[in-house]
């Protein structure tokens, strides 16, 4: 079993993130997926994490193009976070299953 759910990293789209899209374009978009599939794998590695179930940009957390975040969630109900492709070790907190 793979420690990243199929489906757990998705690419953006501009139908579906269209505020995100204006603000980094197609090129933002492709940075952003990298940054994703970066935070999945390295959330996988861990063993606090069982199953990388979602993995979101948080536009919130980042300041384009300067700082990437995106939250990682697991199967087991925890959630880290990833900036510019480092994990962020005191962040991690528990959220509602599943």
């Amino acid at each position: 079993m793979s420690k990243i759910a199929k489906g757990a990293v998705a690419k953006a789209t501009k139908k579906g993130w269209t505020k995100l899209f204006e603000k980094v374009g197609f090129d933002g978009f492709d940075l952003i997926y990298a940054h994703d599939k970066l935070a999945a794998q390295l959330v996988s590695e861990l063993d606090e994490c069982d199953q990388v179930v979602y993995v979101g940009y948080s536009d919130s957390h980042s300041n384009y193009p300067d700082l990437l975040a995106s939250f990682v969630d697991c199967q087991n109900g925890k959630r880290f976070w990833v900036k510019n492709g480092v994990l962020q070790y005191g962040m991690e907190q528990q959220t509602e299953q599943l």
